[in-house]
């Protein structure tokens, strides 16, 4: 059960994604991720509700790219959101593949 103490550490934190399709991010463990976009400077960044008290894990996140194939080995599971790139005229989908 989540004490108060534990509900009072709540936070959003901006995560900035590495390029590629497959990804493994450190983040607290539990972490609800909300949305996906450019921030100010057109770096892609998932924004995540964390409670930084939390043990950090390793999440896995797939990129689909419209109109890209999605390799066969890709299960795509909780969709996270998508993102309209402002530096190129590319469309992001974000998947999160759970805590690994």
């Amino acid at each position: 059960m989540e004490s108060n103490g534990d509900r009072m550490s709540r936070t959003i934190y901006k995560y900035p994604l590495p390029d590629g399709l497959e990804i493994t991010i450190l983040m607290p463990q539990h972490a609800q991720l909300l949305y996906i976009a450019e921030d100010p400077s057109l770096v892609v960044c998932v924004w995540a509700e964390i409670n930084p008290n939390e043990l950090l894990v390793k999440r896995s996140l797939f990129v689909a790219m419209t109109g890209h194939m999605i390799p066969p080995h890709v299960t795509l599971t909780k969709y996270v959101g998508s993102c309209v790139l402002k530096s190129e005229p590319i469309v992001l989908h974000l998947y999160d593949q759970g805590e690994v």
